[in-house]
């Protein structure tokens, strides 16, 4: 099940909370002042801001703590988009914030302001309470039990397991992407989904030997397992072209085509654990390195390097100039003489022929 985030609502209302605080020891007189205000420059992520329209329209102190608040709220949204909280501590922290809702009536000298800020919390709860995680933990699990270095242990997890990535995937068809906390989260979020139905497509057709059996040019009714071949979440069709070049390529990041894997020899190693927000960098990282450490996928010979097709058909997302692809791979290349001549602007650039038998574990 879909679990709610409760720590966006959390840092929002405990932040203006104490903004409407300060604010509320400025009208009443107090000298002292508590706290800094939260650059202004940054944006909010999501949810709702204080509205101006909510100012007192008479006595500066007011509008000092409607500013505070919206300042705040600017802060708390930016810094709750990537932050988590144990479900088990949420009601600990909400009755801090119930006790500190009572505090400001108290705070806030003008009693309608008071209201009016309460009511605005009220809202803010409401918008972000709609943002959820999905945990991947249990496909995380299963890729620990039946990927090692890359290859998947197909025949076994089909005779042992399919009904756990069933499980997995019929949670990921009753999730909402788009209310996902963050672009960080929906990729996540479709990357581990783009690896999780290719997964079990392949484990449906096997045995076999490749995955490009199952494409129209193989298959006598047209079927392709690319773009015919949905999964239908939140109650749309998304197939596997259009999760890798309608969603995930347009986010920006190369780093994707190491991410996802079509079951393949030839592509980048499937990892053992499922991507999470946590760690997406560095494992897409971790995953480009293996890429390039491995001969079949990476080599230099007489001033020519020689990489994947996958640098070719998708040139337009590394650099459309030979030399710009180069120098993209070079970061990932760990050979001290490989990478001096992938920047030096020499080399030339080759291809290796992709290999598309099945990733299976021999």
């Amino acid at each position: 099940m879909t679990r709610q985030s409760f720590l966006p609502t959390t840092l929002i209302l405990s932040a203006l909370l104490m903004a409407a605080c300060s604010g509320g020891q400025a009208d009443s007189g107090k000298s002292t002042k508590t706290g800094s205000n939260p650059s202004a420059g940054s944006q909010p992520a999501t949810g709702s801001r204080p509205s101006t329209s909510s100012q007192p329209s008479s006595g500066g102190g007011g509008s000092h703590s409607i500013a505070a608040v919206t300042q705040a709220t600017i802060a708390a949204q930016k810094a709750a988009e990537e932050a988590k909280l144990a479900n088990e501590e949420t009601n600990k922290v909400l009755a801090k914030i119930d006790k500190r809702l009572d505090q400001l009536v108290r705070l806030v000298n003008q009693g309608d302001l008071g209201k009016r800020l309460k009511d605005t919390i009220k809202d803010t709860v409401v918008e972000t309470d709609k943002w959820v995680n999905f945990d991947h933990a249990d496909f995380d699990k299963l890729l620990k039990t039946y990927v090692k270095d890359g290859e998947v242990d197909y025949k076994t997890w089909k005779a042992k397991d399919l009904p756990a990535l069933d499980k997995y995937l019929d949670r990921v068809r009753s999730t909402n992407p788009a209310k996902l906390a963050s672009d960080k989260h929906r990729m996540v979020f479709w990357i581990n989904v783009y690896n999780a139905w290719t997964l079990r497509s392949m484990l449906g057709f096997y045995p076999t030997e490749s995955i490009l059996n199952h494409t129209k040019e193989k298959t006598s009714d047209g079927f392709d397992v690319w773009k015919n071949n949905p999964i239908k979440i939140d109650g749309k069709d998304y197939h596997l072209n259009g999760i890798e070049n309608e969603i995930l390529r347009p986010m920006g990041d190369a780093r994707i085509h190491f991410a996802v894997v079509c079951a393949s020899i030839g592509c980048p190693p499937l990892l053992s654990e499922a991507y999470t927000v946590k760690d997406l960098g560095a494992q897409m990282d971790k995953s480009a390195r293996i890429f390039f450490a491995t001969p079949s996928k990476f080599k230099v010979d007489s001033g020519t390097v020689y990489i994947s097709k996958i640098f070719d058909w998708y040139k337009v997302d590394f650099g459309t100039e030979p030399q710009a692809v180069l120098k993209y791979c070079a970061t990932y290349v760990s050979d001290p003489a490989a990478k001096k001549l992938m920047l030096s602007g020499t080399a030339k650039l080759g291809y290796l022929k992709y290999n598309w038998n099945i990733n299976e574990q021999k």
